[in-house]
């Protein structure tokens, strides 16, 4: 089991997630949803969940240590989404940015669970391949 599956649905989310805030992609998001989004302006958001996801697209077919900087990078990008957009509905009475809330805790928390129980299960130690090999 590979971390490959979770990354490229992490990055086609983040990466589509990304060209709404680009100006002159999709219809604009002209202005700020949640408080996270206030910090930068909407288009830099747009690049930092591109590059992101572009980052995590490549990770998932180049297996390397470069895996957990792809799910990191997204999971949290999420995470902070979640964050953001739950902490508006409490505190602005935005209600229905509770949605929006746990689509992000969801997607965030679906690909931490893959990947935690893909890592899971113990790898040979080559001492045991070797003995495996010998009474082959």
């Amino acid at each position: 089991m590979t971390v490959g599956p979770a990354l490229v649905f992490l990055s086609v989310t983040g990466f589509v997630r990304g060209l709404a805030y680009i100006p002159g992609v999709m219809e604009p998001i002209t202005r700020p949803l949640h408080p996270v989004e206030n910090i930068a302006p909407m288009s830099t958001w747009g690049w930092v969940w591109l590059a992101a996801s572009l980052f995590a697209f490549v990770a998932a077919f180049w297996q390397s240590r470069f895996s957990p900087w792809g799910i990191g990078l997204l999971a949290g990008l999420n995470g902070i989404w979640f964050c953001s957009y739950f902490l508006d509905a409490l505190l602005a009475n935005h209600l229905l940015n509770l949605v929006f809330a746990t689509h992000h805790l969801s997607i965030a928390g679906l690909a931490l669970w893959a990947v935690w129980r893909g890592v899971r299960e113990p790898k040979p130690t080559s001492e045991e391949v070797a003995h495996e090999l010998r009474d082959a």
